[in-house]
């Protein structure tokens, strides 16, 4: 799906993208940053599409997506200090003789 067709859907649902994002409890810019590319995964272009049909048929989605108790993921790129992708690492703040 195009960014363009996303949007029109998302507005159909009287929603932004940044509002779509914090609805699914992922970070605003995971969503926005597809406009550079112009496409968007697959099921964020379903879901968006269910929405604009949900809005179009004045079923109120919001409710509906709240009731599945979404979790909010890490990022990517956040791990736990002295840590990189789960792996312990040495730590640089520690000074070693040599």
């Amino acid at each position: 799906m195009t960014y363009e067709e996303f949007s029109r859907q998302l507005g159909k649902a009287g929603i932004t993208a940044k509002e779509f994002a914090v609805l699914l409890k992922k970070h605003p810019n995971s969503v926005t940053n597809n406009a550079k590319t112009g496409q968007i995964p697959n099921e964020l272009g379903v879901i968006a599409t269910l929405i604009g049909v949900l809005a179009d048929n004045n079923i109120e989605y919001r409710e509906l997506i709240s009731k599945l108790e979404l979790k909010k993921r890490k990022s990517r790129g956040a791990a736990e200090i002295g840590k990189f992708g789960g792996n312990p690492q040495i730590s640089l703040l520690k000074k070693t003789r040599m």
